[in-house]
């Protein structure tokens, strides 16, 4: 498994390995906030980037990192969950009633995708990976992408998730 290092809010914006921005507007922020995908070569990384205002006199600032790292084989395997097993019944072979939760091995990683509440929308954990919030050694917080439907649907990132998983099929990407 390949070691990726988290990302960096005074480069991202200008990474080689940028495929998507996409910018929301967070009405909670009052500002923007941003979401990228990176290809480093076999991978993708999911990072986001938002503005901290002061807090306790310390200065304004970006900041960015990355909060999802999965095998680029692992975006088709999204889909396919969401689209096989969360948006079909039980019978059409789709999840079990009460079943919120689909996990599998992807490039020998441990991805998960769950169905949110509160607000929502769909997690994609990968349990491979320790989120990069956290110190080295405390292995119990894996790496989550929190996706809302409104992010996902309404916004088209499940579409862009389409076309990018079908460029890395190809070969393209």
């Amino acid at each position: 498994m390949k070691k990726i290092n988290d990302t960096d809010a005074s480069t991202i914006d200008n990474d080689s390995r940028l495929i998507l921005k996409l910018e929301e507007f967070a009405e909670e922020l009052g500002r923007s906030r941003f979401h990228y995908l990176l290809k480093d070569e076999n991978y993708l990384i999911w990072a986001g980037k938002s503005f901290q205002p002061s807090i306790n006199g310390s200065p304004e600032k970006w900041l960015a990192g990355s909060d999802l790292e999965f095998p680029a084989k692992g975006l088709q395997w999204f889909i396919n969950t969401l689209e096989l097993k969360f948006f079909r019944t039980e019978i059409e072979g789709g999840l079990p009633k009460g079943k919120y939760t689909y996990e599998e091995t992807v490039n020998g990683e441990n991805l998960c995708v769950s169905r949110m509440f509160g607000e929502p929308g769909y997690g994609f954990r990968n349990y491979s990976r320790q989120s990069h919030l956290w110190e080295e050694d405390d292995d119990n917080d894996p790496q989550q992408a929190n996706f809302s439907d409104e992010l996902l649907f309404t916004k088209g990132l499940f579409e862009e998730f389409k076309k990018i998983a079908s460029k890395i099929e190809n070969g393209d990407l």
